[in-house]
């Protein structure tokens, strides 16, 4: 798993995090992969065949993110101020600060995963790294 996470960082330049588990059959492999493939993409889009041909060609070789945690779109961009930011740095960089014990990088990798950085447990140990 080292070896692949080492990989995909390479690749990515960016993404490290990679789930290694075994499957049954190759259509349980194919249902695993393309589910991740598809979350950016609006719920029905599958079901509809020219849309998701065109959702392909479109999206072929670009990442793409999502919102999740306590991390979610502004309604609207009146509710965001360029004076309203401060950089920290890139999500890497805070995910490495964190494993190096840094309480506020862990306590920001917490608020952005739903977690409850007020817990002394958890804020007291570093993220888990690849």
């Amino acid at each position: 798993k080292r070896d692949l996470s080492k990989a995909w960082l390479e690749i990515t330049g960016d993404s490290f995090i990679v789930k290694v588990k075994p499957c049954d059959s190759s259509a349980e492999a194919a249902y695993y992969a393309a589910k991740y493939s598809g979350k950016a993409v609006h719920n029905g889009v599958e079901n509809d065949p020219e849309m998701l041909d065109e959702a392909i060609t479109a999206l072929k070789g670009r990442r793409l993110h999502t919102c999740f945690g306590n991390w979610s779109l502004p309604d609207t961009v009146d509710d965001v101020s360029p004076d309203d930011w401060r950089a920290i740095g890139t999500l890497r960089s805070v995910i490495q600060r964190s494993l190096g014990g840094d309480l506020a990088a862990r306590g920001i990798l917490d608020f952005l995963t739903g977690g409850d950085s007020c817990d002394t447990e958890r804020s007291d140990r570093p993220a888990r790294g690849p």
